[in-house]
């Protein structure tokens, strides 16, 4: 899509930033609730979201899969190679795919939190004195209109984000913004556009004329939901819809998975915690108190209530259960959850083939949507791929040793960076391409070496870059049906 199309249909948001101080709170009529969001994000701007845990430390912080806060992790960086960029080569193009930063929970989440909130207080007389918190606990974030929505840590990441990414790549991302320069581009669900805006703000301060942080504004477009076939198209392919997604054979494994060993885990849990007299959590419900850890320390900061219901063992069983499920219905189980990505790779390979040619005059391509979006993005550029797929009744040891986590590549904030080289190789000019995953260097797979030639690039990719998205997705119904 060029960009008089996407001009014609895309929405135009100018943030006005008065101050420094000042940040995005977005559909919250709670003022007391955004004071104090306020005040915690004041007090970490100084936190460091590139920071991972010590190695061989345990920390549940990072085996939440796609709840986890962002980071970039000891285990990634073993999948890098300390490559320096190539004398000869210099950086002229950044494409970024990115998934929205840490969220408050879904309504669906809030539905199911209250719920385990009512047994909570029911049975809470039995409760061991060890785990007193969870005596009469109370959903903490069913408060206003938040639900999905992003929250201060979110904000940060992105802002924190762009710093970074502008601090690596001066010569692209350091230049002075236009319309034409940069895209930007977010999904039109809430959290993705304030990602968005929380990015182009830590990149477009001191750029402009704005409140005492000289903010520039700058255009952020967004497709309509119902048409969006490259941030959204999981939303808009038929077949991935009713194969896969509503398709509870689908994920058959995670359930068998679920009824197993979570199970299991739960039934001892139920003892752990003093109700197996009068509640039998299931699987189902067990699982609730790890997503409510993960919240807790995603909005909160807090690791020392129901983070520590779970060890080292239950920790990573319960993500490998999340990341069974997750494999089989957006990642590589079934080649329509990643196939229908095709078109968000075109636009990709697009962009850098004008940027060549001179008929585009973009420096980067930024693009804010959700883990429906960076996981098939990531496995259509083969990622993260285990030899074979992920089952039920994997070892302990095939289960931690798999490649697919999405604590690792889909965190909240996890990003995709495709960077364009133009280099002078034997007095001849050529082009070179380096992936990045987390701002971590990453060399793709059938490329030899971290700077990929572009020509190679191309060939990898040129399968799934040919591939139709109607083909992929409608199975002749007529379109206007969806």
């Amino acid at each position: 899509m060029n960009l008089m199309s996407k001009a014609l249909t895309g929405v135009v948001v100018l943030i006005l930033v008065c101050s420094i101080g000042i940040y995005f709170v977005q559909n919250n009529n709670n003022n007391e609730q955004v004071s104090k969001e306020a005040q915690k994000l004041r007090s970490s701007r100084k936190v460091d979201y590139s920071s991972s845990p010590k190695e061989g430390e345990f920390d549940i912080t990072y085996k939440l899969g796609t709840k986890t806060i962002y980071h970039s992790s000891s285990e990634l960086k073993k999948l890098s190679e300390q490559v320096e960029t190539p004398s000869s080569c210099r950086e002229i193009h950044y494409n970024l795919v990115a998934r929205h930063g840490t969220r408050y929970p879904t309504a669906n989440d809030e539905i199911k939190f209250n719920a385990l909130s009512v047994k909570l207080n029911e049975y809470s007389d039995y409760i061991s004195d060890e785990y007193s918190f969870l005596k009469n606990w109370e959903n903490p974030w069913d408060k206003g209109n938040n639900a999905g929505q992003l929250v201060w840590r979110g904000q940060e990441e992105h802002y924190h984000l762009s710093q970074r990414l502008e601090d690596n790549y001066k010569t692209i991302l350091g230049s002075q913004y236009s319309t034409e320069s940069f895209i930007l581009q977010s999904t039109q669900v809430p959290r993705a556009s304030q990602s968005a805006q929380s990015f182009g703000f830590g990149l477009f301060q001191g750029d402009g004329i704005l409140g005492g942080s000289e903010y520039e504004p700058f255009y952020l477009f967004s497709e309509s939901n119902d048409v969006d076939t490259e941030l959204r198209f999981f939303d808009n392919c038929p077949i991935y819809k009713t194969t896969v997604k509503k398709n509870d054979t689908a994920i058959e494994q995670s359930n068998i998975y679920k009824d197993t060993v979570i199970q299991e885990i739960a039934d001892k849990f139920t003892v752990q915690i003093g109700v197996s007299d009068v509640w039998n959590i299931t699987a189902d419900e067990y699982i609730l108190f790890y997503k409510i850890c993960a919240f807790q320390i995603a909005i909160d900061n807090v690791k020392q209530q129901f983070c520590t219901l779970f060890d080292e063992y239950t920790a990573n069983r319960l993500e490998y259960y999340n990341d069974l499920k997750t494999y089989y219905q957006k990642g590589y189980a079934y080649p329509v959850s990643y196939n229908m990505a095709t078109n968000l790779l075109q636009e990709v390979v697009e962009v850098m083939e004008g940027v060549i040619d001179g008929t585009v005059k973009e420096k980067a391509n930024l693009r804010f949507a959700h883990a429906e979006t960076i996981i098939p993005f990531n496995c259509i550029l083969g990622l993260f791929k285990d030899e074979e797929p992920l089952l039920a009744n994997f070892t302990i040891e095939q289960q931690d040793n798999r490649a697919f986590k999405t604590s690792l590549f889909s965190p909240f904030a996890g990003n995709v960076g495709i960077i364009l080289y133009e280099c002078i190789e034997n007095n001849v000019e050529t082009y070179r391409v380096k992936a990045t995953v987390n701002e971590i260097d990453i060399i793709l797979p059938g490329c030899d070496e971290m700077y990929c030639k572009f020509d190679t690039f191309k060939s990898i990719y040129q399968e799934a870059v040919d591939l139709n998205f109607i083909d992929v997705c409608f199975d002749e119904e007529p379109i206007c049906q969806h």
